[in-house]
């Protein structure tokens, strides 16, 4: 009887850990377009179980040349009448250059105008995510218009974004006033450099800022890429982006010489998607691999928990949805919570 009796809390502690293990994280979706993109919306719901919500960016907060206001921009057209969902998750992108130098009597009136135009896409949404990747400089006034944006929506939960530098320094970078906060593991390379290898996502930079990492001051959601891009650069210099560009689109010999893996030189003056390049530009390719997912989930082991914690993906495109099958994304959702 005493046997039973100890080995009844060991029963209930093991039936907990292996609950534990079995938890998997919600999955979303980040929607960064101006039109509603219902066939990737579809699409990416059938892709994984426990899909539950999509982040939606509704519009932008900028600083508006020679009035010095902070104006709404690249407005989201909104939904068919009567069509609005309940799990959107509406985002508002703050440009740095609109908190620079900005008056502190000044943040309620942005918290109010912020607040007045997300309801009129999603009215008494649950919770309203603020994106700045937020400077020194800028900092104080971020923070404030948090702080004021939470006092202006009472019954909503107030998220924001936290880049990478962030999490590793919250002494430094100082801690948002939010409720929640979404690490976003992407952008992590020197995108303006030609020698970099990619600046969308690389294991071994990761590691750099996650590695030893085991908490931040707020609850973290986790946000990955599935996006690709051509970097071009000229002089030196980087002077476009081209998003979903593939190699396809490059394989034009009397206009574009492989140099290695991904990366091209231009061989003479002509148009590519509407951009005129110069010769000599070189273009560099960039995609999102599946094992750099993987390993990158690993080490966000020890900061996520799966039973509580949200996995986004970065971001909603019929395009990219394509090159990865439901079992290459579900064994990155394993890979985080092993």
């Amino acid at each position: 009887m005493r046997l039973l009796v100890a080995i009844i809390p060991l029963i209930f502690l093991l039936t907990a850990c292996n609950e534990k293990e079995r938890c998997q994280p919600e999955i979303a979706w980040y929607h960064w377009k101006s039109s509603l993109d219902t066939a990737a919306m579809a699409q990416a719901f059938q892709v994984l179980p426990n899909t539950g919500k999509v982040y939606l960016r509704v519009f932008d907060v900028d600083l508006e040349e020679g009035s010095g206001r902070r104006v709404p921009v690249g407005l989201f057209e909104g939904f068919p009448e009567g069509a609005v969902p309940e799990n959107f998750i509406p985002v508002v992108f703050i440009t740095n250059r609109s908190l620079q130098d900005f008056a502190e009597g000044k943040t309620v009136e942005l918290a109010e105008n912020i607040s007045r135009l997300v309801s009129n896409y999603l009215p008494s949404p649950a919770e309203l995510q603020l994106d700045c990747d937020w400077t020194e400089s800028t900092r104080a006034a971020f923070f404030r218009l948090v702080e004021a944006v939470k006092n202006k929506l009472p019954n909503t939960a107030v998220s924001v974004t936290i880049r990478l530098h962030q999490f590793k320094y919250p002494e430094q970078s100082g801690v948002p006033p939010a409720d929640q906060g979404m690490l976003m593991v992407y952008n992590m390379g020197e995108v303006d450099s030609w020698e970099t290898e990619n600046s969308i996502i690389q294991p071994s930079i990761a590691a750099q800022y996650l590695e030893g990492v085991r908490g931040y001051p707020l609850p973290l959601d986790v946000a990955l890429p599935l996006f690709q891009w051509a970097c071009v650069y000229r002089d030196g210099r980087l002077v476009q982006l081209f998003h979903n560009l593939t190699a396809t689109e490059l394989s034009d010999t009397t206009r574009f010489e492989p140099i290695a893996t991904g990366r091209f030189l231009t061989k003479k003056n002509t148009f590519l998607n509407g951009f005129f390049l110069n010769k000599g530009d070189r273009i560099r390719l960039e995609e999102v691999a599946a094992e750099d997912l993987k390993a990158v989930a690993e080490m966000l082991r020890p900061i996520v928990d799966c039973c509580q914690s949200t996995l986004a993906f970065y971001h909603l495109d019929s395009t990219i949805l394509e090159k990865y099958s439901p079992e290459q994304l579900q064994e990155v959702v394993d890979e985080l919570c092993e």
